[in-house]
């Protein structure tokens, strides 16, 4: 008998991006799951066959738990309004829960094809290795070897996992919820499966700015939550913070000592050479573009990563989009 699904979505308001996500959920070609809706507020038209509870202005954390608490699934399958499930997205996730060999399941989350240049862009920068170096089979087709958590866009969990260890989303989160629930179902001993068949479209974020706010946001919340939860298996996040510290120290060594200006120019040259040649691998045509993508990438996030590492705000109450 197959375990019943409940698709959960968090959302502000209905916009085109949540109505084609409903639009791919009823070509799925796995019947057995509900659909749990969760607007700030009740929206004006009706989504038959979903469930619509009214959250009011909360994080994407505290909705979630809405849709954990209402859910009626043995596996709960998380997806953002603005992200597209592929027809076999249950149907190849699903098996992996079968005899408890996983907890959690996810898989990429590639970019919509109807996205605009500058936001292909932004997913080109996400995929290629010198963008996300290990992360980057989330964003592109691959194997995943580095997997500490998966992302709430495209994860799905056995819910009795949950319940039996208390587990929820830190609400006081606005990012990096859905890497804290991994940490913590990894820490009992729990398997996380990521598997390059589990697909979603995902919309990116608009280079330079909407790309670059995001990407801040992701490494303040990272930093502060991993300045809880540290552990070796951890420290590729902290990449691009070695980045700024190694540039911001050369620069300043260099001044200081005109002998290690060499070395600080070829090294630099080096990571700069290969962010270019990662642009040029991924789209010759984008290139220029990827190339400052990923430059600027690794230095907001890195530097964000550092501002959530020394915060001394309570957790991430403080934090706002």
């Amino acid at each position: 008998m197959k375990p019943f699904v409940s698709i959960i979505i968090p959302f502000t308001r209905v916009d085109d991006g949540l109505k084609e996500c409903l639009e791919r959920c009823a070509e799925l070609d796995f019947r057995d799951f509900e659909i749990i809706l969760l607007p700030d507020r009740k929206p004006g038209e009706d989504f038959p066959g979903a469930r619509v509870f009214e959250t009011g202005e909360i994080f994407p954390s505290a909705k979630r738990n809405i849709g954990i608490r209402e859910s009626k699934g043995d596996i709960l399958a998380f997806i953002d309004s603005d992200a597209c499930p592929e027809s076999d997205w249950l149907s190849k996730a699903v098996p992996f829960f079968s005899e408890g060999v996983a907890a959690a399941v996810g898989g990429p989350n590639l970019t919509k094809l109807s996205d605009s240049l500058l936001e292909r862009a932004g997913g080109e920068v996400l995929s290629c290795f010198a963008g996300s170096g290990l992360l980057a089979a989330r964003f592109g087709k691959g194997n995943f070897s580095c997997l500490e958590d998966l992302p709430a866009c495209n994860l799905l969990v056995r819910k009795s996992d949950l319940e039996e260890n208390g587990l929820l989303f830190d609400e006081r989160l606005l990012t990096a919820e859905d890497s804290k629930l991994c940490f913590e179902l990894k820490a009992l001993g729990k398997r996380l499966v990521f598997s390059p068949e589990v697909v979603v479209r995902h919309h990116r974020r608009r280079l330079f700015g909407p790309h670059l706010r995001q990407y801040w946001n992701y490494g303040r919340d990272k930093g502060f939550l991993l300045r809880e939860c540290f552990s070796t298996g951890k420290a590729y996040y902290l990449l691009p913070s070695a980045i700024v510290l190694y540039t911001a120290g050369g620069l300043a060594l260099s001044a200081l000592e005109g002998s290690l200006r060499p070395f600080f120019g070829a090294t630099m040259s080096f990571y700069l050479l290969a962010a270019a040649f990662s642009g040029l691998a991924k789209n010759w045509r984008h290139s220029p573009l990827l190339f400052a993508g990923i430059v600027l990438t690794h230095y907001t996030y890195g530097i964000a990563f550092l501002c959530g590492l020394l915060s001394n705000k309570q957790h991430g109450m403080a934090f706002n989009d």
